[in-house]
């Protein structure tokens, strides 16, 4: 996934539910003191540390507390705190849902044991396709990603324990995520760069071979138990 510096943290808050005058009863993951609202959300969305579920900000210390649960894991709930408002993420409302029916497409990628919630959030992060919906099966919590919709396929059918969910739009994401493999499309104000590997397979006597490589910005792994040279160049 590539996520460009440029981006509007507004856009990030659309994916939370806000709560005034409450705060989470949780231990907080992460503190980030000096934030917007907004700079929270875009902190939360994009945590790689953790899965943030969640945060609580601070309206006078402009501060954000960033939490790995939300009011759907077990003895969660909220608290009454004048100064704070909590933000759940909503990534179900960036759907439209379609009670008792599914699309009966191909299915991209599939999981089980997981909310609506979660399933939404699989959809817009996806990255290896774009998924356009999901079908989710409440009574086995299975959460179907598509990459097809009605426009590019075919009607949703009656389905007695299915719901059919489509994304509402492209969503504030779509600018600066890339899908897929293969070459990045360029993006203004921006340097792309292109890697090459090259590997070398040396033994004792070899190791100290001269190597000439094309001019350019290189970088050099060599892992200590392995006789296996990696070289990894970077162009314009």
């Amino acid at each position: 996934m590539i996520l460009l510096a440029d981006t509007s943290s507004r856009a990030f808050r659309s994916f939370f539910a806000r709560t005034p005058g409450q705060r989470l009863s949780s231990i907080h993951s992460d503190f980030i003191t000096n934030k917007s609202v907004d700079a929270c959300a875009e902190k939360c969305v994009q945590n790689t540390h953790f899965r943030c579920k969640s945060f609580d900000y601070d309206n006078l210390q402009r501060a954000c507390f960033l939490f790995d649960v939300n009011l759907d894991d077990a003895d969660v709930r909220l608290i009454d705190f004048a100064e704070r408002d909590h933000y759940e993420t909503s990534y179900a409302t960036q759907f439209n849902r379609l009670p008792k029916h599914r699309l009966p497409v191909r299915i991209s990628k599939s999981e089980n044991g997981v909310s609506v919630e979660e399933c939404a959030r699989m959809c817009i992060w996806e990255t290896y396709f774009r998924c356009r919906g999901f079908n989710y099966r409440g009574i086995q919590s299975t959460c179907s990603l598509l990459d097809l919709s009605p426009e590019t396929s075919t009607a949703a059918v009656y389905s007695a324990d299915e719901d059919y969910y489509q994304t509402t739009s492209e969503g504030p994401l779509s600018s600066f995520i890339n899908y897929g493999m293969g070459r990045l499309r360029p993006l203004q104000n921006f340097d792309v760069y292109e890697i090459s590997h090259l590997g070398i397979s040396v033994t004792q006597q070899t190791r100290n071979i001269p190597l000439t490589l094309p001019a350019g910005d290189v970088s050099l792994t060599w892992p200590a138990l392995t006789s296996r040279q990696e070289l990894s160049r970077f162009k314009r």
